[in-house]
């Protein structure tokens, strides 16, 4: 599996940071497909350690009917 990294943007404030990030996965087969992706951390003793990870998969508004 191939993960291509395509808008990573990341902040911080004080002991907290979060990123957003679109990722394009590739699978052995050939297909591929689109993930969003957010993550929030806390910074303890100098060190950065994830305390939430959100992945989902994008739909494009007219599948959905909204």
């Amino acid at each position: 599996m191939e993960i291509a990294v395509q808008n990573l943007k990341a902040f911080s404030e004080g002991s907290v940071g979060w990123i957003m990030d679109r990722v394009m996965v590739k699978l052995p087969n050939g297909s591929d497909f689109p993930v969003r992706q957010t993550r929030i951390f806390h910074k303890e003793n100098d060190i950065w350690k994830m305390v939430h990870l959100h992945v989902s998969n994008p739909v494009p508004n007219e599948t959905t009917g909204e």
